[in-house]
């Protein structure tokens, strides 16, 4: 419902939207992205709302003067769309199954009863097990409503590339060595362990497309991700013979820029992502991922090191805690005097992933605490800088900020590793390597992109939220609320509760500016029809929690006050 004078384009038709009549909101959702609307020969853009929903709950106009209102379906997606991830993960897991027992066997030296399992090997492998379930799944829960699908989708996930990556590794190579394409898959530690370097990969483009995608999107990124990672790692280093012994190229670049394709392939629309934000609370857990990703990235490192193993190990803690300090520095720096969490959580492990290609050829401890340095400084400058670039700019949303933290700090270890070969032909491989791995990278995940984005996705208002699939996450509430009546118990409309809200906020503490939720409790008790059941504190705490990011430990700022106040309404009526 529009206002007077205002115009729609429906289906080409121009049609006047007089007072009080009413679009079918469902039809007009399907069928209009943004539409020109004219308004005394001024031309801004449109999407409709329904009419009886709250000012406060429409977002206010952008600096242009763009109208950005939406009509939407409660449910965006749809019981249907839920089971078909359940059936497509099922019959993958089927088709894993029967290739497995059609084709895999263990190592000779696995079956033999003398020997035994090589102590180092396994402790490289369980390090890495916990840099990619613990690390990157908490990592990614500083998403203040997303905690369990990061950490679940990551656990998921994750296993489902361990599960293939193995098979499609000895599939590539044995075609290449001329033998059968089916050959027989024999497992050990070290296969293993090529899964998890995959999950890697594929955890990383995860980490760019974080709260914006469906798990049915997710796993298909996945299925499609994980060959081409195992394809490209064939070539870089079974053809050109690379020397990337902790994958700053073939792991974090392709990782990275394979997510910023998907992520380039997603765009809506330059947008404010009200629930991409983080908490306090989910800060100090993302810390934690990043806490353990830190300790472990040696191991990362120098698991494939072979007799230089030591060298990368202690080049790495060098160059990563060389990117800690960095980190600090220059987050102080440019935020004059105080510390950003997002650049202490990930700046601060750039170094490791600068220092990926050469972690056993430099000699030198000194270029390792120089490369640290550099990639952390310029990670948090991405960070501060470059990211809102991409998203306000270029309408690429990169939620964990993975071209900062994987994909420029792996660009930097390639240099590095040009600079630390010997001979000029291995600089060429190195070059060429890099190339490939973009190419394979950028093209894949614009294909995959492409191809996930014809799946029916989330709409903007359900992205950043764990209650569309998970049991018991907050927010449940939202999604059960009936139509919102046009006459509130109370009398009051959209507009009066506006006038009411403000007025309450004047009459409030003026001078910090903020309303406490005791207060807020009692004043939605004193307009809620008596016959209703009073709000309780912890389902105001609750819904307020739902809404704003930080009440300072004090109470709700009036624009969160705002938002809060007509999410209540909706929500109890």
């Amino acid at each position: 419902t529009l206002d007077a004078r205002h115009h729609i384009n429906v289906n080409g038709e121009e049609q006047d939207c007089l007072p009080q009549k009413r679009l079918n909101m469902a039809r007009v959702a399907a069928e209009i992205d943004v539409d020109a609307v004219n308004n005394n020969g001024e031309t801004k853009e449109l999407v409709v709302v329904p009419s009886d929903t709250p000012i406060v709950q429409r977002p206010p106009l952008t600096s242009q003067g763009s109208m950005l209102w939406r009509a939407t379906p409660e449910v965006t997606i749809s019981e249907a769309q839920k089971l078909l991830f359940a059936a497509v993960l099922g019959i993958y897991w089927l088709v894993l199954i029967v290739l497995y027992f059609a084709t895999a066997t263990f190592d000779k030296l696995v079956t033999t009863q003398e020997s035994g399992v090589d102590g180092n090997e396994y402790t490289m492998f369980n390090h890495i097990s916990i840099m990619i379930f613990i690390g990157f799944g908490f990592l990614m829960t500083f998403v203040r409503r997303y905690g369990y699908g990061a950490l679940g989708y990551t656990f998921l996930i994750s296993l489902v590339c361990v599960f293939s990556a193995p098979l499609y590794s000895t599939w590539f190579r044995s075609c290449s060595n001329g033998y059968a394409c089916n050959a027989d898959v024999p497992l050990n530690i070290g296969t293993s362990q090529f899964g998890l370097f995959g999950a890697a990969a594929v955890m990383i483009s995860f980490g760019g497309v974080l709260g914006r995608v469906t798990i049915l999107q997710l796993l298909v990124m996945a299925i499609l991700e994980t060959p081409l990672f195992v394809l490209n790692d064939w070539i870089c280093y079974d053809k050109l013979e690379v020397l990337d012994v902790g994958g700053a190229m073939v792991i974090h670049s392709f990782g990275a820029y394979f997510g910023i394709a998907c992520c380039y392939m997603l765009r809506r629309g330059v947008q404010e992502f009200h629930d991409n934000a983080a908490s306090e609370d989910h800060n100090v857990f993302a810390m934690v991922g990043t806490l353990f990703l830190w300790i472990y990235w040696p191991s990362f490192n120098g698991a494939l090191a072979g007799n230089r193993q030591e060298m990368a190990i202690v080049n790495t803690v060098l160059s990563i805690g060389s990117s800690t300090i960095a980190a600090f520095l220059v987050s102080a720096i440019v935020n004059r005097g105080r510390f950003d969490m997002v650049h202490v959580q990930n700046a601060t492990l750039a170094g490791g992933v600068a220092l990926g290609a050469s972690a056993d050829l430099i000699m030198q401890p000194g270029w390792s605490v120089l490369i640290g340095t550099l990639a952390g400084s310029i990670s948090v400058v991405g960070y501060k800088w470059i990211s809102p670039f991409m998203q306000n700019k270029l309408d690429v949303v990169d939620t964990c900020g993975i071209h900062n933290l994987h994909g420029v700090p792996g660009i930097i270890g390639a240099i590095v590793s040009m600079a630390a070969v010997e001979g000029g032909e291995q600089v060429k491989i190195q070059i060429y390597a890099t190339l490939c791995t973009l190419g394979f990278a950028i093209v894949g995940g614009l294909i995959v992109g492409f191809l996930i984005n014809l799946i029916p996705g989330m709409d903007t208002e359900d992205m950043f939220k764990d209650d569309i699939y998970w049991l018991g996450a907050k927010g449940a509430w939202r999604r059960a609320r009936p139509l919102v009546r046009k006459n509130l118990a109370d009398g009051l409309s959209g507009a009066k509760l506006d006038q009411a809200i403000l007025k309450l906020f004047d009459e409030m503490d003026p001078e910090h500016g903020y309303v406490t939720t005791a207060e807020l409790q009692t004043w939605l008790n004193g307009k809620t029809a008596r016959s209703a059941a009073p709000f309780t504190p912890d389902e105001v705490r609750e819904m307020v929690d739902e809404v704003t990011t930080d009440i300072s430990g004090k109470g709700l700022y009036l624009q969160d006050f705002n938002h809060v106040c007509s999410r209540i309404y909706l929500a109890r009526y």
